[in-house]
């Protein structure tokens, strides 16, 4: 994986599974590592998407849960040093791979979490289906969260600054759209 590639967030949850590895004493970074990180992250985008998909609180705490139930190194080794499981390793070229078939420039968190559902090993696939998250539902509310955003961005942005040289007509009609946009995401699942 290019790293170059990665954005700001998604270098965070990658150094968040790190330390989290580290500091439960684990050889190296699993994918569990990684669900945590993209949950507990600051601004956590997955986490604002899987409230609004309202899935249980406490899939943050199972997700932690198996973190702790993985094997504890001890004895020496480099302080901060930790390898890369093969299986996060393809998960990441998979999240570089879905960005890329995106048209997107960068590996978003987003990407990762996605990359997750394609490449996710026993543990992770066991955790999404105990707590009714799903492929297609994930990709839905990304998109609706997104949606959201660009109707705000969009209102905040461009229009509203140039509100009175806007007819309202087309103001209405933009709204429309929008709407309609959002509710063709709705009755695509």
């Amino acid at each position: 994986m290019n790293t170059q590639k990665l954005t700001q967030k998604s270098i965070e949850v990658i150094q968040k599974a790190q330390s989290i590895a580290i500091d439960n004493q684990n050889q190296q970074i699993e994918q569990v590592h990684i669900l945590v990180a993209l949950l507990t992250v600051d601004d956590s985008l997955i986490k604002q998407i899987l409230k609004r998909m309202k899935v249980n609180d406490n899939f943050e705490n199972s997700v932690m849960d198996e973190v702790r139930k993985l094997p504890k190194v001890m004895g020496s080794r480099k302080m901060d040093s930790v390898y890369v499981a093969q299986d996060v390793d393809e998960m990441l070229n998979d999240a570089e791979k879905i960005a890329e078939k995106m048209k997107d420039e960068y590996v978003s968190v987003e990407h990762l979490m996605l990359a997750l559902f394609n490449k996710g090993n026993q543990k992770v696939k066991e955790l999404f289906k105990l707590f009714n998250i799903f492929f297609t539902s994930l990709i839905e509310y990304i998109l609706l969260f997104f949606t959201d955003i660009g109707i705000l961005y969009i209102l905040n942005n461009l229009y509203i600054g140039s509100l009175y040289s806007l007819d309202i007509i087309s103001f209405i009609l933009l709204i429309l759209i929008f709407l309609l946009i959002r509710l063709h995401i709705l009755s695509i699942t």
